[in-house]
């Protein structure tokens, strides 16, 4: 075609790129939903595809949006997916047309696979679950298009409206939302709010690692997230007695098997009774947290002391102390020993 002609879209055969997305999308639709009486769980990812271009014609496209992939600094295409989060089948694909945003293909394919139609104003998803990334979460596809159509989720979320938290941004003074600190021990946050009738639970976690993690929930409410205080009272209660103020609100599965919770419960605090007689400080009980790396300022590790001992065993090879303790860690027979992570300069001066 001529540089200056122009053939409008509409005397264009189907392009191939549509004609494969339409016959993938019929089998799949066959295959995983027409027919099903069981509840549906989807994901939805996206995946970037590289395409070379001959040049700056919008025909070169065929109709498809042109990208940048950032990661890799090069422009192609993106073809949206969804999956079975069980058995990771396929369910059905989309490829981003010109003018279009994530959210349309997000619409498009929810459509295809539910819908009578596209654009289906009675949209049934009742029995179907979303899992998916922040991309896809937003008001208008998480809250305004799946909830009125009676679709849980369950998906990671950026800071969107109405998520009720906030951080690692400059916000001002008259923004509603709580103001989160990235450092400091691992916690999690729970807010509630009620959308187009539905309970849907706001959760950001705290890792203790300057990382927060966020969820936007229909699924999770309340005390199934283990420890929480949901109320002053239960604050009350866990204030007045930590190791039992909250234990008819324990974790759901523990509760289920009382018994052995009991024998476990009193494990532990005969363990936590033999730590205070030992007068011993504890300054953290699990690794990875705030407080276990500010107690490790300044410390050697076990690895770090090994290895100093052997660089140092050169040097006081001949002082009995540091023999023994060599003999101990490493055998009578030390200096002779072949192994790459115990290799002696003491081989070379003996």
């Amino acid at each position: 075609m001529h540089l200056t002609n122009f053939v409008g879209g509409a005397r264009c055969d189907e392009c191939l790129w549509e004609k494969f997305e339409t016959v993938v999308n019929v089998f799949l639709r066959k295959l995983n939903i027409a027919g099903r009486e069981e509840n549906i769980s989807i994901a939805l990812d996206d995946d970037k595809i590289w395409v070379q271009s001959s040049g700056t014609n919008l025909n070169d496209d065929f109709g498809m949006r042109r990208v940048t992939h950032v990661k890799d600094n090069r422009k192609g295409i993106v073809a949206h997916t969804a999956v079975s989060s069980t058995t990771n089948i396929p369910m059905n694909m989309s490829f981003e047309r010109n003018g279009d945003k994530a959210i349309v293909s997000f619409k498009r394919m929810f459509s295809y696979m539910f819908g009578r139609r596209m654009d289906d104003p009675d949209l049934d998803l009742f029995g179907v679950r979303n899992q998916s990334d922040r991309g896809y979460t937003l008001r208008s596809t998480a809250l305004d298009f799946l909830l009125p159509a009676g679709c849980d989720f369950n998906n990671t979320v950026k800071r969107i409206h109405p998520f009720p938290f906030v951080w690692a941004m400059k916000v001002s003074d008259s923004d509603p939302r709580e103001k989160l600190d990235e450092r400091g021990a691992p916690a999690l946050f729970i807010k509630e709010t009620t959308q187009h009738g539905w309970l849907v639970t706001c959760a950001a976690f705290r890792t203790g690692t300057k990382n927060i993690s966020t969820v936007l929930s229909t699924t999770h409410h309340g005390h199934q997230w283990e420890g929480i205080c949901l109320s002053t009272r239960q604050r009350i209660l866990y204030e007045e007695d930590p190791m039992h103020g909250l234990d008819k609100f324990i974790f759901e599965a523990l509760a289920t098997e009382k018994s052995s919770y009991d024998a476990k419960k009193n494990e532990v605090k005969e363990l936590l009774d033999e730590l205070v007689l030992l007068n011993v400080d504890i300054f953290t009980i699990e690794q990875g947290t705030a407080d276990w790396h500010r107690g490790r300022q300044f410390s050697a590790t076990s690895s770090q002391l090994s290895g100093a001992f052997r660089k140092a065993l050169v040097v006081f090879q001949k002082e009995k102390d540091w023999c023994d303790v060599a003999k101990n860690i490493y055998g009578e027979n030390y200096h002779e020993r072949k192994s790459p992570s115990i290799v002696f300069a003491v081989q070379k001066i003996l």
